[in-house]
Parts: structure tokens; sequence; C-alpha cells
């Protein structure tokens, strides 16, 4: 699984909660990515169908969480792609670890 294409975020979007960490205190999948712009991370929440980013490093932290249509999750996607796609590739790694 990884962002060759709009396509790819599609179906990463409509998978998201099958592959996606929870958190089960505050009932949100969420995925951790490196932002390339400010130079911390990325959280892409999902919780009751909506989409929310907050981002934090070391000279900054986002007051709270932001809201976004599913149209912005896919343009912040696709902007971020490869920063997501190694993101992923460390999580299936992970996953394998605990699997074996």
């Amino acid at each position: 699984m990884s962002i060759r294409n709009k396509m790819h975020i599609e179906r990463l979007l409509e998978s998201f909660c099958d592959w996606a960490e929870y958190d089960s205190i505050q009932f949100k999948n969420y995925f951790v990515f490196a932002d390339k712009e400010r130079g911390g991370m990325i959280t892409l929440m999902k919780a009751e169908g909506r989409w929310s980013i907050h981002g934090k490093g070391d000279k900054y932290c986002d007051l709270a969480e932001t809201i976004l249509e599913d149209d912005d999750v896919k343009k912040l996607l696709w902007k971020h792609r490869a920063a997501v796609n190694r993101a992923i590739k460390e999580l299936q790694e992970n996953k394998q670890l605990i699997l074996n």
C-alpha cells in the first residue's frame, strides 16, 4: 500500500480504519507522518466519519485539531505522499515484526 497516483489515496482513505492505529480512549483511528513544511509530525485522525489533523514539532504545536473535508484530506496526502509512503512502510514493517 503506497501512494503513486490519486486513486491510491481514495483506496487508502476507504480502508483507513482497517490499517490505521486506534486510540481506544478518544475512539479515533490515527496515522502519523512527517510534516515536510514545518519539520514536525502530522497526525491524521478519523472519528465518527470526520477527518481531522493535528501538527506538532520542536518549535510548534497546533492549538487544536483542524477538521478537514474529504477533498482537503486528499490534497494533504498528495502533497505529503513521500512522507506518507515512508510512514506506511514503517507501519507495515512493524506489524510484520509483531506477526512473526
